[in-house]
């Protein structure tokens, strides 16, 4: 109790405790109020006891302080006295200007001593000022006695502008106030900035425009009352002032930002009052406000596209931005570069004066490194611009900042998105600069483009596919930079992963190819002593300093160390517990071993090896001893790593001392790679799925399409067994799925057409051709064809039966682009056949029904196929007389044909009028799978074996399987893009399958060579040689067959040598000259001019070439050329080479040509490039220069001129020709041909139509025979040739049907005879051209024919529909595979 008692007492007494104190403190609060507050009142006292008379004596003291403080209690005192005030605003608004300016100055003094905010006088001050300043531009109204000295008005509107600025600035209530009460006073500060009189006053009304145009509503009034004008006067009035230019530079920007007012209409309105150059100089101002309010200016400028060549024209301007650049932040810095951006979009000439800025370029590098994404951003796109100019662009931004590329690839990790593409882009610009791509390369690309390979952005890693296939195409030195950087992993990673963009995977595939053709070695140094042991692989060092077994494994394909090997013991009966294990994963197989044995027990190491080494024959050396050590000798062993774990041994070497160098060739290690990871794998994949599957093997089939043009990879695809069934199997599949079902599946079509793209590269390849003649693949090839063109026909006559059902008499249209009935023929001819040809006179011909057609009248109603067809679709036998199609199958090796003559009628196919498909949807499918099977077959024509026998048994079982019929009528279904890719591989097919003599010699005339060592086997040449077409991906060249040596030129001889190109493409082609020692190279892109040893002029990209790309400086030349341009090239006997264009001289293009080595005309070829020459056999387009001989010349003296035949009076073929003239109706052929024969065409030469060999014994034919001046008929008659036709001669075959007849025509005008079979029955069998030799040009319907009828587009469809009839009716022993073979 106590205790608590005790508690309770303590708690109390502290109770009391804090009210004491707390009752302490309030009296002490109330004591010192009272005490300031009487402080107060004794001051206040004190003022009001000093006179006015006395603070006018205080206020004019020597004292600073002293004076302060009484203007301070003056003013107060005023601000107290209500009355005073009041008077002081009537004295501002009286009639007396004198006394207005008085009380203005008082006022001014008090608006700018007091602090106005919420105070009581604030409003009557703000209104009382506005209406001062709106009567001082109004003095007759406003005052009734005006001062005498004018100066007072200016005085006036200065005292207001000034007082009005310090009420209003940064209130927006108040301007809205000053506004509303006084809606003309925004009018009197523009005219007010403007005046001339007062410096001041136009000073504050610049400085309240400001204030009025930084308010978003008052900034549209300030418009309205003009405004934009003003301001810009305003520009050009304040130059040297940088303060005032501050201000209307930032009001012009504020008013170019109105939303509701076009901002160029703003801008064009401030140009008009000459500002531009201003605005500009004000660059250079040392008032780093004023630069960023005229950077802004000039960006608001550049942006909105308005002057901006006024801008460009001012002096000094890139000199001011790169200042402007250097000295100031990033928010200017981005401006600037804007600025320079907008400029240049459209500008070359003011690009070419960026590059030449150095101050400018030099500070790029630096922006690259901001920390504001936006500098980095813009600095990028200024210099992407610049470097998209092309190569002199880049060349001088490598001149000008040699640490710009360096600067680049410092950016490669930015975490912009569009930051790393724009990077991307710029990184491409540079390195289409071959000079300079080494040291570019040097400088870390490709770290940059691996980067972006696996970065996961699809558009990046395109770029990267496509950067590495281009850097690959280039040289050695950069393969093997690419390699050193552990390229070929991250390729082969492109080359079979998945990707968004299909076209990743072939662009890879195509890099590997390339790297596969480099031909720079893999050196592994080795530097091994007492001491130390060092490697050395592709500049990097790797140390086996250890004693005892070293073992480095080196990854070749990321080209660094996979790992390293370390085993050691201390006694020699350890040995027995030393397992060595090599790494046996199927991704090592092939890396690099490098063993080094030191030290101690060394020859234990090395026998402990034994078991895991292969020797080959190369390697074996001297096998006594291999495993023997002597002394302190250590041994290095160099090898591969094979699948099974054991090690292919290269080089073994033991001494003492070893430094020694080892070169691998790196294209084998790069081949077997390839081969192993990628190759091999990839036919697994495809081989995993059966042909007809639809699952897809686009990607599968595109890859091994790209890597089959390499021989290794080619060679790995052809030793695996089954791979050309497969492929074969797949168009087969292909062409009965189109058959059976009515829609078909695209993947079908992707994956026929992957085939096809396969089999067209392996048919380049001699040795692949007799290949795929002997497994049956190109009667699939062919069967493909013949079925396209039949759905093809089908979908035209589909067409043409609904226009039927539209139009009673299409022909009665005129129209010759709609579709007309395709055969309008004669029905029969009167008389027996007879056993030897027969010479009938065509004027006129009896018809199957008793009616007269008289060719020269034309007087005969015409027969419609299409009407016949609608009509006598229900009459007896008309199922029969229909084309019967049987299944896709039946068209391999094994069709059965009936015994029914050819229809002479070649009508649609039956069976397949349930499949409907739209003609477009029909042309693309059909151009792509006819394109590559036409390269398939015209690929095997051509063959290259050596074996004239065989090349003979090849053509003739490509004739018998029905290659040229089908082929031909491809052609003639063709529209114009797939006709122009298939034209010359189709001829000259044709020309060679029915040329008599084989093996006819060019040795009388130049043209293009066709032997392997003078050209590119993926080149097609056209049979006359004369035309060559590139379809491959590779840079495909070919060279003439004579050579002009300019070391033996005699003075009487020709000045040079001329020849002409006619291009029938007009991208990246070199046409010019090479010498013996030019060697191509495709797949390194490697041509004519690319060498020493070859020059030539590249219209595609306006450049000579003459050696190596990276060594091409100041190469552009000439102008651009384009499809259909002549392109001239001439060479002097003093070694000089130009260069026509459409007979322009374009100047000299080479000067110096060895003159010791002959040349002879060369060219190379990109993709889909196609170009014919003439040598001189045929007239010139232009006419030669003075001097100069056609290079034909070189052959003049192997050339022979036959006999004239008789020296009797012929009679002139002339009057055997029908006249061309309206009234004639001429033979509408069934199938039509026309060659061209020129002064180099052998004579005697022969053509007409031929019928197969087959079992019933030898060919028949039909045909005339031209020698130098006679036509020889068929039945022997002979025609004389009108002089000038001799050397220009252009003789048609046709063939009618029925009756199974053959015409002739002579520069498109038919012979007035016809001439049959020997039987009836020949003359409807399946014809093919006759032609003696394949020296004349052969139009089979690639180009326009003379005889213009044939050119009619029913006429054409008839013929590829009676081609495609003879293709069907082939029999039974012509179309079995046994006989192929």
């Amino acid at each position: 109790m106590e205790q608590s008692t005790v508690l309770k007492r303590g708690a109390a007494s502290a109770a009391i405790l804090v009210v004491v104190a707390a009752g302490w403190k309030v009296v002490s609060f109330f004591r010192a109020l009272l005490r300031e507050v009487y402080e107060r009142k004794q001051v206040s006292r004190l003022e009001d006891v000093i006179s006015l008379e006395q603070l006018d004596i205080l206020a004019r003291a020597s004292n600073v302080n002293l004076r302060r403080s009484a203007e301070q209690l003056l003013l107060e005192r005023v601000m107290r006295n209500t009355g005073s005030l009041r008077q002081l605003l009537r004295w501002c608004l009286c009639g007396d200007e004198e006394e207005v300016m008085k009380a203005a100055t008082v006022l001014c003094v008090l608006v700018k001593s007091v602090d106005l905010r919420n105070h009581p006088w604030e409003r009557p001050f703000l209104w009382t000022l506005g209406q001062m300043l709106v009567n001082s531009f109004n003095q007759t109204r406003a005052y009734t006695k005006q001062a005498k000295d004018r100066t007072i008005t200016d005085q006036i509107r200065k005292l207001t502008t000034c007082a009005l600025f310090e009420i209003v600035c940064d209130s927006s209530p108040k301007k809205e106030i000053l506004c509303r009460d006084f809606p003309e006073i925004l009018s009197c500060i523009l005219e007010l900035a403007l005046s001339t009189s007062c410096k001041e006053a136009s000073r504050y009304g610049l400085f309240l425009t400001h204030q009025m145009a930084i308010h978003d509503v008052l900034r549209d009034q300030l418009v309205e009352a003009g405004g934009i004008k003003k301001v810009a006067q305003t520009l050009i009035q304040n130059q040297g002032d940088p303060m005032l230019q501050r201000l209307s530079l930032q009001i012009v920007v504020l008013f170019a930002a109105i939303l509701d007012i076009d901002s160029k209409v703003t801008l064009r309105t401030v140009a008009k009052e000459k500002t531009i150059t201003p605005i500009v100089v004000c660059l250079k101002s040392d008032d780093t406000e004023c630069v960023y309010w005229a950077v802004v200016l000039v960006h608001e400028f550049a942006i909105n596209d308005v002057c901006k060549d006024e801008i460009c024209e001012v002096y000094g301007l890139l000199r001011s931005l790169a200042q402007c650049l250097a000295a100031s932040e990033s928010s200017q810095q981005r401006l600037v570069l804007r600025v320079i951006c907008f400029l240049g979009l459209k500008n070359d000439g003011f690009k070419s004066e960026v590059l030449h800025c150095t101050d400018l370029i030099t500070r790029l590098p630096v922006c690259y490194a901001s920390g504001d994404g936006d500098v980095v951003h813009w600095s990028l796109v200024l210099t992407h611009d610049l470097a998209m100019a092309g190569r002199c662009a880049t060349q001088k931004l490598l001149e000008c900042c040699p640490q710009i590329f360096p600067g680049l690839i410092s950016v490669t990790g930015h975490e912009d998105r569009a930051v790393r593409r724009l990077l991307a882009e710029t990184i491409g610009f540079f390195c289409c600069d071959e000079h300079n791509l080494l040291k570019i390369v040097d400088s870390g690309v490709l770290k940059t483009v691996l980067q972006y390979a696996v970065s996961g952005d699809v558009e990046l890693v395109f770029w990267a596919g496509a950067m590495l296939l281009n850097l690959a195409m280039t040289s050695d030195d950069i393969k093997l930079e690419i390699l050193k950087a552990g390229g070929l992993s991250v390729i082969m990673e492109l080359a079979i992963g998945e990707h968004d963009n299909p076209q990743i995977s072939p662009m890879a595939a195509k890099a590997l190819a390339m790297l596969g053709f480099t031909d720079k070695p893999l050196v592994v140094s080795t530097a091994c002593d007492s001491d130390n042991a060092r490697v050395k692989i592709n500049e990097k060092i790797y140390h086996l300093n250890k004693p005892g077994l070293n073992i480095l494994i080196w990854n070749t394909l990321t080209s660094d160390s996979a790992s390293q090997l370390h085993y050691q013991v201390k006694n020699v009966w350890d040995f027995k517990d030393l397992n060595i294990k090599l790494p046996s994963k199927p991704a090592d197989e092939g890396n690099l071993v490098i063993v080094v044995i030191r030290g101690k027990h060394a020859q234990a190491y090395l026998k402990a090896l034994k078991d895991l080494m292969l020797f080959s024959e190369i390697s074996a050396g001297n096998k006594q001893g291999r495993f023997e050590l002597q002394g302190d000798e250590m041994c290095v062993i160099i090898s591969t790593l094979l699948a099974s774990g054991l090690v292919s041994v290269s080089h073994m070497a033991k001494d003492t001392t070893i430094n020694m160098d080892f070169e691998f060739p790196y294209n084998d290690v790069v081949n077997h790679r390839v081969a192993e990871i990628v190759v091999v794998p990839v036919i697994k994949v495809l081989f995993s799925t059966p042909p007809e599957s639809p699952i897809s093997k686009v990607t599968e089939l595109e890859l091994l399409e790209v890597l089959c043009r390499h021989e290794v990879h080619k060679d790995t695809i052809l030793n695996c067994d089954g791979f050309i069934d497969y492929l074969r199997s797949i168009i087969l599949q292909f062409s009965t799925k189109l058959e059976q079902e009515e829609e078909y599946p695209p993947i079908y079509i992707a994956h026929c057409l992957g085939a096809l793209r396969i089999l067209s590269v392996l048919s380049v390849h001699g040795n692949c051709q007799q290949q795929l003649l002997e497994q049956g693949v190109l009667v699939h090839v062919v069967n493909l064809l013949f079925y396209l063109t039949g759905l093809w026909i089908n979908t035209v006559l589909d067409t043409a039966l609904q226009q039927e059902a539209s139009q009673v008499d299409p022909l009665a249209m005129g129209d010759s682009t709609s579709i007309k009935p395709l055969v309008e023929e004669l029905d029969s001819l009167a008389g027996e056949p007879q056993l030897e040809p027969e010479q009938v006179e065509l004027t006129s011909i009896t018809l199957s029904d008793g009616r007269q057609y008289d060719i020269q009248s034309g007087t005969i109603r015409r027969t419609r196929l299409i009407s016949s067809i609608a009509e006598d679709s229900n009459t007896p036998g008309a199922a029969e007389s229909r084309h019967q199609w049987g299944s896709a199958s039946d068209h391999v090796g094994d069709i059965a044909v009936s015994g029914q003559q050819v229809s002479s009628t070649p009508v649609r196919p039956t069976s397949m009028s349930s499949t409907q498909l739209k003609v477009h949807e029909y042309n693309e499918m059909f151009s792509s799978l006819a394109r590559f099977a036409v390269i398939t077959v015209s690929n095997c024509t051509n063959a290259t074996v050596t074996i004239p026998d065989l090349v003979q048994s090849q053509q003739s079982s490509l004739a018998q399987c029905g290659a040229l019929h089908v082929m031909w009528s491809t052609l003639l279904c063709a529209g114009a893009i797939l006709k122009n890719s298939i034209a010359l591989p189709v001829s000259s097919t044709i020309a060679k399958l029915s040329c008599a003599n084989k093996s006819s010699s060019f040795a009388d005339t130049v043209v293009l060579s066709a032997k392997d060592s003078d050209k590119t086997p993926a080149l097609h040449l056209s049979a006359d040689c004369l035309e060559v077409r590139n379809d491959s991906w590779t840079f495909e060249s070919a060279r003439a067959t004579h050579w002009i040596d300019t070391s033996h030129v005699i003075e009487d001889g020709p000045q040079g040598w001329y020849y002409e190109a006619s291009l029938k493409s007009g991208s990246i082609m070199q046409i010019g000259w090479a010498n013996a020692d030019c060697k191509f190279e495709p797949e390194k892109g490697l041509g004519v001019g690319d060498n020493k040893n070859s020059c030539a002029f590249d219209g595609g990209r306006c450049k000579i070439w003459n050696g190596p790309v990276t060594e091409q400086v100041n190469n552009e030349y000439g102008v651009e050329w384009h499809d259909g341009d002549i392109v001239s090239s001439l060479l002097h006997k003093s070694g000089s080479v130009s260069f026509w264009l459409n007979g322009t001289d374009m100047g000299t293009a080479f000067t110096a040509l060895p003159l010791s080595q002959c040349w002879s005309p060369a060219l190379s070829l990109s993709t889909d490039q196609q170009v014919r020459f003439n040598f001189g056999a045929t007239p010139f387009r232009y006419p030669l220069p003075t001097g100069f001989v056609p290079v034909d010349a070189l052959a003049a003296v192997d050339k022979k001129t036959q006999p004239v035949i008789g020296t009797e009076p012929l009679p002139a073929v002339r009057d055997y020709l029908q006249n061309l003239d309206e009234k004639n109706l001429h033979p509408q052929p069934s199938l039509y041909f026309e060659t061209t024969l020129t002064s180099s065409t052998p004579r005697p030469f022969t053509l007409g139509l031929q019928t197969l060999a087959n079992q019933r014994g030898k060919a028949q034919e039909v045909c005339c025979t031209v020698h130098d001046n006679v036509l020889e008929l068929p039945t022997g008659m002979r025609l004389q040739i009108y002089p000038t036709d001799v050397s220009h001669l252009t003789v048609g075959c046709g063939l009618l049907l029925p009756p199974g007849a053959v015409f002739f025509t002579v520069h498109g005008r038919p012979i007035n005879f016809l001439f049959a079979f020997p039987s009836e029955e020949l003359g409807q069998e399946p014809l093919v051209p006759s032609i003696s030799s394949c020296k004349a040009e052969v139009n089979f319907g690639e180009t326009y024919f003379y005889y213009g009828i044939a050119n009619e587009r029913e006429n054409r469809l008839s013929m590829a529909a009676l081609l495609h009839d003879y293709t069907e009716q082939r029999s039974l022993e012509t179309r079995t595979v046994n006989e192929i073979t």
